[in-house]
């Protein structure tokens, strides 16, 4: 929520409509598996990058940060 709450307000709105896509469709075409995490994916939406679990048909994000950033994967358990 954190980093949620740190974001523009305009890519707030971007991030938060891309989440709730990803609660229809957890798998979209632009999302990649992260490598070493079980069920870990990666989406992007602008210049941000969603890294989330799917856990028994539930979509978890856990790390919401700028893509061209390696921030986002820093301090990552293997278990997401």
């Amino acid at each position: 929520m954190k980093a949620l709450d740190a974001l523009p307000q305009k890519v707030f709105k971007q991030v938060v409509l891309k989440l709730l896509a990803l609660q229809g469709n957890p798998k979209p075409q632009d999302c990649k598996k992260l490598k070493g995490y079980p069920n870990g994916y990666r989406v992007d939406q602008g210049k941000y990058r969603i890294l989330y679990n799917i856990e028994e048909n539930e979509v978890r994000v856990f790390r919401v940060g700028k893509r061209n950033d390696s921030e986002v994967y820093r301090n990552l358990d293997k278990g997401g």
